[in-house]
């Protein structure tokens, strides 16, 4: 049973660490937009031409909107159910191409190849996920979102929500708070994270009714913050720190 446990929380670390790495690309992207370029970093010069090495990241970007490759985006059919006609197609492939001050714009692709056609899922919105060469793609930065629920189209289809590997899971009307906290919070995209110290990263999964994850992070700071950037108001916090503390997870607070 010892040896489950720490295989797990191993789990959870290399979890947290892909996640903060994950914030941490965004932050660096985030940024690279707001300057109209779209390198992380660079190659060797190649004539009057550096090469931005951007395969680490796969990505694509349509109506604005930044979206990232989701392997648990997926449904766990694995049937990918799309409506017939596309909605779009890849214009440009930066891996490999796209000199360091390339402009992002829609159609642009890290590595998927132009003319790649884009399609919307039949049960989201595209501006939630998108489905390019059997890929799931999900929004991550979306510059017209006010709120989660703007970016995220989840609203109705939660199946459970658990944070700490499973380990922790919200009984229904926990479920029915959190949602409703998190739908409606205050989307504030890669601010959130800029703007606060990121600490204390718990990971936490919404399984959504056809099988597929949207997966986030809890940074415990001054804020708190989360995924997809937002600052949790204090019901939020209350109820998240709170099942963490009956788990055992944070020290009880003093009477």
């Amino acid at each position: 049973m010892k040896k489950k446990r720490e295989r797990t929380d191993g789990q959870e670390k290399r979890t947290n660490g892909r996640q903060v790495w994950r914030w941490g690309l965004m932050l660096a992207l985030f940024a690279a937009l707001l300057a109209n370029t779209s390198c992380v970093s660079f190659a060797a010069l190649n004539g009057n031409c550096r090469y931005a090495e951007i395969d680490r990241a796969d990505a694509l970007m349509w109506q604005d909107i930044y979206f990232d490759r989701e392997e648990t985006a997926k449904p766990e059919s694995g049937e990918l159910r799309t409506l017939a006609q596309p909605i779009g197609e890849v214009r440009y492939k930066l891996d490999g191409q796209a000199c360091a001050d390339h402009r992002w714009a829609n159609g642009d692709a890290t590595n998927l190849e132009a003319g790649t056609p884009i399609y919307a899922l039949a049960d989201y919105k595209p501006t939630f996920r998108v489905v390019a060469d059997g890929r799931v793609y999900q929004a991550l930065v979306n510059p017209h979102a006010r709120t989660i629920g703007d970016l995220y189209d989840i609203e109705g289809k939660v199946k459970e929500i658990s944070f700490k590997e499973g380990r922790i899971v919200l009984d229904p009307e926990e479920e029915r708070t959190f949602t409703d906290l998190y739908l409606n919070g205050k989307y504030e995209g890669m601010d959130a994270f800029a703007k606060r110290r990121l600490a204390g990263p718990i990971g936490f999964r919404i399984r959504l009714k056809d099988g597929s994850d949207v997966s986030g992070t809890y940074f415990l700071t001054n804020g708190p913050v989360m995924h997809p950037g937002m600052a949790a108001p204090d019901r939020l916090r209350d109820l998240v720190e709170g099942k963490l503390r009956q788990a055992g997870y944070l020290p009880r607070e003093s009477a």
